[in-house]
């Protein structure tokens, strides 16, 4: 068996209401591609993915300090 597949996951999670720049940090720190997002209860909100920054830093380069992550994260997971 492959050892990642043995390896217990960690779950990271961030706020909806951070802006993209602080996601893209703690992305960058946990070497991780993606970020489960949570409301103000702690529930499940999204998810939020390099190409979601990706998208938003191509099409607002000069507000990311100002763009919730609740604007550009995926809403539904399945």
């Amino acid at each position: 068996m492959n050892e990642t597949a043995t390896k217990p996951a960690r779950v990271i999670g961030i706020n909806q209401n951070e802006n993209i720049i602080f996601a893209a940090i703690k992305m960058k720190a946990e070497n991780i591609s993606c970020l489960i997002v949570n409301d103000d209860k702690g529930r499940i909100a999204g998810l939020l993915t390099e190409r979601d920054i990706a998208n938003c830093v191509a099409a607002s380069p000069k507000e990311l300090e100002n763009i919730p992550i609740s604007r550009i994260m995926t809403p539904r997971i399945v």
